[in-house]
């Protein structure tokens, strides 16, 4: 068998290995007491390194904070020890996979905080902050503020990420495993607004969970067609393995518990709109089943903060997202 060949079999292995460890993986990134590269938030019996599999792939990776390796690590670095949204200096999610399959990932750019973003060629061109195709993304400098581009975060969009690495490398191969996520960071910014939108339509007499769907669906659906849209043009430009992930249940992170139920129920429903119009928007473009894992992040929290214990937490409390600041 030549290098970077899969039987079936053997590519079948390499798809529930992959679901199995990004599901399992995620949970450190989104438990706020984080890696530390140990493996407190990973499930019982999760294979955790490349023992595990005698498939050896590379990981390329688009998105936002929850699988960002360090784009701000040059300016955050003296101050938090890392730069990663996780519990400085462990591993995110993206690289526990790359590990899992014999390799390491690291920035491919890094500035940002008052440095000019550069080539530091690596494959985890994610960015913390960024959103699906907005270039201004949550913690990016106002318009107008001098050097904005770079002066806080630099939060370059999904869909900027992929051209990015297709200007630098032109095409996917088949011994790469390519990870994506998106569209989190569009739900917290859109938010109050959608909020306003919903809450009139709410003092007309509409029933809240569909205004929710209304509202939402007619500002999210656009995006989650986007992503999927660049995860088709992954596929296109010869990636036969690509794991793309949706968003978590944002009601469930602290910044909503600690503003108030109705915070709660309002990111819990604009999470699931974005979620099911990515799932819709992925299955009306028919991408092939065989090149595409959709790991349904939202779904696994849900079902883990109902049983914490099992992944090793002693409280709910330990198992939550705050993926706003790298600490």
């Amino acid at each position: 068998m030549k290098r970077n060949e899969t039987t079936p079999c053997s590519t079948t292995s390499i798809k529930h290995l992959t679901l199995a460890i990004v599901a399992a993986s995620m949970l450190s990134t989104l438990a706020a007491c984080g890696g530390g590269g140990g493996d407190s938030g990973a499930a019982a019996g999760t294979p955790s390194n490349n023992s595990q599999t005698n498939s050896k792939l590379q990981v390329v990776a688009f998105g936002d904070e929850l699988s960002d390796v360090g784009t701000y690590s040059p300016k955050v670095l003296l101050g938090f020890g890392g730069g990663k949204y996780t519990t400085n200096p462990g591993d995110v999610w993206a690289q526990k996979v790359a590990a899992s399959y014999g390799g390491t990932l690291s920035p491919a750019y890094q500035g940002g905080f008052g440095l000019p973003l550069a080539a530091a060629n690596g494959l985890g061109y994610a960015q913390g902050g960024a959103r699906v195709q907005e270039s201004i993304g949550i913690g990016h400098a106002a318009e107008g503020t001098p050097d904005a581009d770079y002066a806080q975060a630099t939060t370059t969009p999904v869909t900027q990420q992929l051209q990015n690495y297709l200007q630098a490398h032109q095409s996917f191969n088949s011994g790469q495993l390519v990870l994506i996520n998106g569209g989190m960071n569009d739900i917290l910014a859109l938010a109050p607004a959608l909020q306003s939108a919903i809450a009139t339509d709410v003092a007309g007499g509409m029933d809240p969970a569909i205004a929710v769907q209304k509202e939402g669906g007619a500002v999210l659906a656009p995006i989650a067609q986007a992503l999927a849209s660049t995860v088709q043009q992954i596929v296109a430009a010869g990636a036969t393995r690509v794991v793309l992930v949706n968003v978590p249940d944002l009601g469930q992170t602290p910044y909503a518990v600690r503003s108030g139920a109705a915070a709660q129920q309002l990111l819990s429903g604009l999470s699931t709109v974005y979620n099911t119009f990515l799932a819709q928007s992925v299955q009306s473009l028919g991408i092939p089943a065989s090149k595409l894992i959709v790991v349904d992040l939202a779904g696994w929290q849900d079902g883990f903060l109902g049983s914490y214990k099992w992944g090793a937490f002693d409280s709910r409390a330990l198992f939550r997202l705050d993926a706003f600041k790298p600490d």
